[in-house]
């Protein structure tokens, strides 16, 4: 339900189900699970079309430690995760520098 409240840019129910679906996975699989890590970058993906950039930032931190040490650098988990760090770093400091 989820992923398709936010490809339908539905995202304030989007972020509800994204939230129940982590803390399942987080009871399910513990914090360091690949599963919890794909729940979390999906999150923060909704996060960010809401503009809670500070949230995104650090499930995408969580997430890419996650896929990172499971999965290694060059997996594509792991790369799409690190895509979405960086470009919500690059949108944190953009805003730093309008202000």
């Amino acid at each position: 339900m989820a992923l398709a409240y936010r490809d339908n840019s539905e995202y304030d129910k989007s972020v509800q189900f994204f939230q129940k679906a982590l803390d399942i996975d987080i009871e399910n699989f513990g914090d360091d699970h690949s599963n919890v890590a794909t729940s979390q970058l999906n999150f923060a993906t909704a996060l960010v079309y809401l503009n809670n950039l500070p949230k995104a930032l650090m499930l995408l931190q969580k997430a890419y430690s996650t896929f990172k040490s499971v999965f290694g650098e060059e997996h594509p988990h792991t790369e799409i995760c690190l895509w979405w760090l960086n470009y919500v770093k690059d949108l944190i400091a953009k805003e730093g520098n309008q202000n």
